[in-house]
């Protein structure tokens, strides 16, 4: 059997956009290393998509514009 990975640490790698994941609320902080479910990636993205349609009407005029 293969190492037993630890569900409440961050890897190495992953642990700066971690950070910033959770800090902007994408995540709650727990769990870093758990398995995602369709749930938590439904939340997730439906966030982006708010934050994107919230940017994209705050700038509709410079948009025309381009």
């Amino acid at each position: 059997m293969g190492l037993k990975r630890d569900i409440n640490k961050v890897s190495p790698w992953a642990a700066d956009v971690w950070e910033e994941m959770t800090k902007n609320g994408y995540f709650d902080g727990t769990r870093p290393g758990a398995a995602i479910t369709r749930e938590e990636v439904a939340a997730v993205i439906n966030q982006l998509r708010g934050n994107i349609l919230k940017l994209i009407l705050e700038n509709t005029d410079r948009i025309t514009d381009l």
